[in-house]
């Protein structure tokens, strides 16, 4: 639910946010007090400080999990940003839920899209293997266009016709653009610290007190659904 007059929102159009009740009952058969500390050290470590781009703060979109890599910003968005380049994140392919597959009736796939499947299926991937465009019986769509009609986790998808069924395998979740949250994560069990782990998935950027500049633009988060 987004907030008047708030930049941000405590969906998962950012990130959700949960309140110290709501912790105490996801935690409740965990350490709560240990991870309460280490989220308020955490915040506390990183109060005021922002990242920007040659005197701009930067779009700092975020994700799940990757397929292997991230994602250069203009593979699924339109604009390309110098800081949002693909980069290894080998980690992620060690995550639990790393590989989904969904299955789909095919007259689903056909409503949805509006095409007709056939055996016309020809993709072009990105340097990240996402599927950058897909054309079903003589139909172009994004790899991301296809995801959102399909509600899929990632554009790193393969499809296998299966009778009057579609059986659509993704590997990893969310968008691929900026920092993987499973890898951060895990450079972060690696004994890397925040700075090493944000000049690793944002190239380029400068971690500053944000009171050394007033002239910053509005801040941008994006996260990865």
């Amino acid at each position: 639910m987004f907030t008047q007059g708030a930049d941000i929102s405590d969906s998962t159009l950012q990130q959700v946010y949960k309140n110290q009740d709501e912790l105490k009952e996801m935690w409740k058969d965990d350490n709560y007090e240990k991870n309460i500390k280490k989220i308020t050290r955490a915040v506390k470590e990183t109060q005021g400080l922002v990242m920007s781009y040659n005197g701009e703060l930067i779009d700092a979109s975020f994700f799940a999990i990757s397929n292997g890599y991230t994602e250069n910003s203009e593979d699924y968005w339109t604009t390309s940003l110098p800081y949002l380049r693909s980069v290894p994140s080998p980690w992620d392919t060690k995550a639990p839920d790393f590989v989904k597959t969904k299955t789909f009736p095919v007259k689903e796939i056909e409503s949805r899209l509006g095409v007709k499947i056939s055996n016309e299926i020809n993709v072009e991937r990105t340097s990240s293997d996402r599927v950058s465009t897909i054309i079903i019986s003589g139909k172009k769509l994004t790899g991301a266009e296809f995801r959102e009609a399909l509600g899929l986790r990632s554009t790193d998808f393969s499809l296998k016709l299966n009778g009057s069924d579609v059986q659509v395998t993704t590997r990893g979740y969310g968008h691929g653009v900026g920092m993987s949250q499973y890898g951060a994560n895990s450079m972060a069990s690696e004994g890397k610290n925040f700075k090493e782990i944000l000049g690793y998935y944002y190239k380029g950027i400068k971690i500053e007190d944000i009171k050394s500049n007033q002239g910053y633009n509005k801040l941008v988060v994006r996260n990865g659904n």
